[in-house]
């Protein structure tokens, strides 16, 4: 169903939807499955939903909304549990390790020469992303090594053929572990055909599905209905459908070439980010305050670095910014925190443990010392003691010092000997050291009262749930994963899973939205003003990848340089 250009892609694919299920004045949505690009865009077709039904006098029977990664799961089911993503990473981690280092040498000339985790999670990470990149698609590493020697100018098959033992290891350690890897299962659940699904499916303005999703529709025989956001003849006269599959992704061949309605009345050039700001706070201007700031939003591409110079320019007019893509979960206090900790217990240098009683919720740890009592803050102590004596490092004999200098001595032996850093010694499983690490968040922040209404309070609260969530995870990790480590080492651990987490920015009626270039072409806001688009930015172009160049992901049939031209021209167009 072509949905044309005259209205944005939700509120048609809303209307479309309730029209096809209403009855009397009821709209029993239960049979449908909605699926939509992302959860920004899932959160928004429920709204857009209600406010269909009511406009036709009918009650909402709201039907189950989903995003194009969480579809599959509603496919098929899992004979065993989801290794989630802090598992998987151990499971990569000690695979690297168990595979016999010549053949993981042939994939990583330079590894790391000690057997300690942390030194070997970059890798592991990186295997985790090149292994969803191409299961998502079906494809095991052991299939990409026949793909290298079947015609590629260059034949790379003796690296994956390493990659493949890596990935063979890595699924023997998740299934001793009686857990399976979630891109697996759904590979696996393709050999013995699912189960029948019976709710009919809706893809909404979908220009990205793996080829493992579509396959797992098409073997549940489900009833798919395809919303397109575009009318049934383009411009140009070409017939929709034929630039179109049934499942609603562009042709690479047409949108390619296709012409993109760009006109110069619509741009502005100009040169550095914080021109960019200022340009569009310019275009803002010349609206004349006829539309509120909801009915705003610029959308930005992720990688331009225009969005701190947009927040300042707007917080400088007294128009409050909402960036969607959120806070850095790195940035917050509780974070900040738990890397100091680790950098002092790993490496007890002054260098560190200044760090540490800088952070301003590292008081409570330091325990109950003559420098408290006096009123003094520890780093106070500290910086006095260092003016005096340079240490490097804090363990051991120290000289007494004079005057305030004489009080740092008991704060160093007061955290190390009265507060939770004193469990930090020696080396044990990483599930035991994960009570160990809350414990320091407890004494930190246990006696401070968080207030959910206040803004800071709630976003230090979410940071702590995060966390913990992430420290029980690996406190139940299952044996043949969980390794023997230092504290500052199971710290590390488990701050690299948080490393690309984010919160979510806080609500505001008030504020102008920041969206990211991905969410534009679902978002039905009136006033769009796109910046940040640089050359390299759009059309997106990779180059010089090592292990998935263009020309094998061609062959694999993963995104490329052409299918991104082509999805971001359509996506583009659609916005013009």
């Amino acid at each position: 169903v072509f949905l044309g250009w005259d209205h944005p892609s939700l509120p048609a694919a809303a209307a479309h939807v309730v029209e096809h299920y209403i009855e009397g004045r009821v709209a029993d949505l239960r049979p449908a499955t909605i699926v939509l690009p992302g959860r920004r865009a899932r959160r928004r077709i429920v709204e857009l939903l209600l406010d269909e039904a009511e406009v036709r006098g009918a009650t909402l029977i709201p039907p189950e909304a989903t995003t194009v990664g969480g579809l599959p799961e509603l496919l098929h089911t899992s004979p065993k549990p989801f290794a989630d993503e802090a598992t998987s990473r151990r499971a990569w981690s000690r695979a690297l390790r168990d595979v016999d280092r010549k053949i993981v040498e042939k994939v990583f000339p330079r590894l790391p020469e000690s057997d300690s985790p942390t030194e070997w999670d970059e890798l592991a990470g990186l295997l985790a992303g090149l292994h969803e990149t191409l299961a998502r698609e079906g494809h095991p590493f052991a299939e990409v090594v026949k793909i290298c020697r079947s015609g590629l100018p260059f034949d790379d098959g003796a690296r994956w053929q390493g990659l493949a033992q890596v990935q063979k290891k890595y699924f023997e350690l998740l299934g001793r572990s009686g857990l399976v890897d979630r891109f697996e299962a759904r590979r696996l659940a393709l050999k013995s055909k699912p189960s029948p699904f019976t709710r009919d499916i809706w893809l909404v303005s979908i220009v990205e599905l793996p080829d493992v999703t579509r396959r797992l529709m098409e073997a549940s025989g489900a009833t798919v209905r395809t919303l397109v956001h575009a009318p049934a003849e383009l411009p140009d006269g070409t017939d929709a459908a034929t630039v179109f599959d049934t499942f609603g992704q562009p042709s690479v061949d047409y949108w390619e070439t296709a012409t993109v309605p760009v006109t110069d009345q619509i741009l502005t050039v100009v040169e550095r980010p914080v021109d960019q700001a200022e340009a569009v706070i310019d275009g803002l201007a010349s609206l004349g305050g006829v539309y509120p700031a909801e009915e705003i939003v610029l959308t930005v591409h992720r990688k331009s670095e225009v969005v701190p110079y947009l927040e300042q320019r707007l917080e400088a007019r007294g128009v409050p910014a909402r960036y969607a893509a959120g806070t850095p979960l790195w940035r917050a206090g509780p974070v900040r925190l738990l890397q100091a900790v680790a950098d002092y217990v790993n490496d007890p240098t002054f260098q560190a443990l200044a760090a540490l009683l800088r952070h301003p919720d590292a008081g409570p740890l330091a325990g109950t010392t003559a420098a408290i009592a006096a009123g003094l803050e520890a780093i106070e102590v500290a910086d006095k003691y260092h003016m005096d004596h340079l240490p490097f490092r804090v363990r051991g004999e120290m000289p007494r010092g004079q005057g305030k200098a004489a009080l740092f001595p008991p704060v160093v032996r007061a955290m190390e000997r009265e507060g939770p850093l004193r469990a930090f010694d020696g080396r044990k499983p990483l599930s035991e050291w994960m009570p160990v690490v809350m414990d320091v968040l407890l004494k930190a922040y246990g006696a401070t009262e968080l207030d959910r209404s206040k803004t800071t309070h709630r976003r230090q609260l979410d940071t702590l749930v995060r966390i913990q969530t992430v420290a029980t995870s690996l406190a139940a990790i299952p044996q043949a994963l969980d390794e023997t480590c230092s504290g500052g080492e199971a710290i590390r651990m488990l701050l690299a899973e948080l490393q690309a987490a984010a919160l979510p920015p806080e609500p505001r009626r008030d504020a102008v939205e920041l969206l990211d270039w991905l969410e534009l072409p679902l978002d039905d806001t009136p006033i769009v003003v796109i910046t940040g688009f640089n050359e390299g930015f759009l059309p997106e172009s990779v180059s010089g990848d090592a292990f998935l160049p263009d020309a094998l992901r061609t062959r694999l049939h993963l995104p490329d340089n052409r299918s991104r031209l082509a999805r971001d021209a359509y996506r583009l167009t659609t916005v013009l």
